[in-house]
């Protein structure tokens, strides 16, 4: 391969295919020896990235990568993968992560850049940057932590940028705690729901259990959630909150149990229970108590 020249090869499919094959021609031998296939998938995988292939004019799928030098030619070929729906090969990963003091600058610029790209949809660059999280942790840079809130909170519907935000924020909300509390008065949707989250995960925070109950009240208020995630947060004063909706019209004997469970998980009291007739959930219950 040339420097400047490389070609777009879907390396998990064609080992698949080659590992599915082998299968195929060696069932005898995966019968007779009672073989751990997860594991004998991955060692021969390990083995195929270091073997020369034909296919790539003898090089092998992990040297065939090892001769791409350039910082931007890497990220190109990242996000080349990624528009073609195609699972970004190992060794590419690999060497985004070895080339970090060069990488990393682009990878900031593609997760700051806020003009529309012509040469990508939104959900695209919205799949880019789920992928660009987690490498960033590999490389151990520091996330842009403000930028990721920033992002999380204007995220309508649940996707793979939003899980991956969420994920890379859990470990320092406490710390971003005045920029959660901003990003919370305009966020709608999953952002909305992932910062309820995250403000779940920040014991001894006054304004986390200020909105946790706060948000309680609201007439479409997610309570199985919301008490998931007060139980999470550890405030034995959230139970008040919690013990309020034992007799709210409507509520179902599930919501009830997560409410008994999160106030008992904070107080450790025993919340007595309650007749649900007629409640599915309640009534299977029931019935199996009953058997018994």
């Amino acid at each position: 391969m040339r420097q400047n020249e490389w070609n777009l090869i879907d390396f998990h499919a064609k080992f698949t295919e080659e590992y599915m094959q082998w299968c195929v021609e060696h069932q005898e031998q995966l019968q007779k020896d009672d073989a751990d296939t997860d594991a004998l998938f991955y060692e021969m995988y390990i083995r195929w990235l270091d073997e020369p292939k034909a296919w790539l004019e003898g090089a092998s799928p992990r040297g065939y990568f090892t001769e791409m030098q350039d910082a931007a030619m890497l990220v190109s070929a990242f996000m080349e993968y990624i528009l073609h729906d195609m699972e970004v090969p190992d060794p590419l990963a690999e060497r985004l992560v070895e080339e970090a003091d060069a990488v990393y600058p682009i990878f900031l610029n593609i997760l700051m850049d806020d003009h529309e790209q012509q040469d990508m949809s939104a959900e695209q660059l919205d799949e880019i940057r789920a992928q660009v999280l987690p490498l960033i942790g590999e490389m151990h840079k520091p996330h842009p932590y403000v930028r990721y809130i920033q992002l999380l909170s204007v995220r309508e519907e649940e996707d793979a940028l939003g899980e991956q935000l969420t994920e890379a924020l859990m470990e320092v909300a406490d710390q971003y705690s005045n920029q959660l509390v901003q990003a919370y008065a305009y966020a709608d949707g999953y952002g909305r729901t992932a910062l309820l989250d995250l403000f779940s995960r920040m014991y001894g925070d006054e304004k986390a259990l200020r909105i946790l109950t706060d948000a309680l009240e609201e007439p479409d208020a997610d309570i199985v959630f919301l008490a998931g995630c007060l139980g999470r947060l550890g405030d034995p004063r959230g139970a008040e909150a919690l013990k309020k909706l034992v007799h709210k019209p409507g509520l179902d004997y599930f919501a009830f149990k997560e409410i008994q469970n999160a106030v008992d998980e904070l107080t450790g009291e025993q919340l007595e229970e309650q007749d649900f007739s007629g409640d599915a959930l309640y009534e299977y219950l029931k019935g199996e108590y009953d058997e018994e």
